[in-house]
């Protein structure tokens, strides 16, 4: 049996900081639809830019719902394993298929973290883990570790990996500016 171990716990973030984003959006997501059936049953032109609005602003926000729900994440060998209120969902990221880095969905002021995707078939589900721990805080070096050397072998995940391994080493990711290898511009 393989040994589990244990990845962050994500709570989400502390209610008091982003409580003005949570009023706004949630008028937002009420107004712009009333606006839109006020504006298609009145037959105005409004109507044409107010139902596109709304719709972005109900995905934005059901996005960011999603990515602040409560997870639970651990490691059974190469597998990752998340749970969230959706359910349980597994990826074995050493034969993963697809694998990528992206951000979570948020306003201005939101904590922004990143979220591991993989996904072990083509058009199969995707294991999203949400890169926090338990406190809100960014998930801890020795996990990132941890995911870094289940990616390594995979064929897709090795530039994730890198990540990883950076995000371990200096506790965020560096900006392109501290990339720049500099070696050639050496002067006697």
């Amino acid at each position: 049996m393989v040994a589990r171990e244990e990845l962050g716990v994500a709570a989400g973030e502390d209610a008091g900081t982003r409580g003005f984003n949570d009023v706004a959006l949630a008028v937002f997501v009420v107004v712009l639809p009333v606006a839109a059936v006020g504006a298609t049953v009145s037959l105005r032109w409004t109507a044409l830019v107010a139902w596109p609005a709304a719709a972005g602003v109900v995905a934005l926000a059901l996005r960011r719902e999603r990515d602040r729900r409560a997870q639970v994440a651990w490691m059974e060998g190469t597998v990752l394993v998340v749970q969230d209120s959706g359910g349980v969902r597994r990826c074995d990221l050493a034969a993963a298929r697809e694998v990528d880095l992206t951000h979570t969905a948020g306003l201005r002021g939101d904590r922004s973290f990143r979220v591991l995707v993989a996904r072990n078939e083509a058009r199969g589900p995707a294991v999203r883990l949400v890169l926090r721990d338990r406190r809100g805080r960014p998930l801890g070096a020795q996990d990132l570790r941890l995911l870094a050397a289940a990616l390594d072998a995979s064929r897709v995940g090795g530039a994730v990996a890198r990540a990883l391994r950076e995000m371990a080493e200096y506790g965020r990711e560096r900006t392109s500016s501290e990339r720049v290898d500099w070696t050639h511009r050496t002067g006697r």
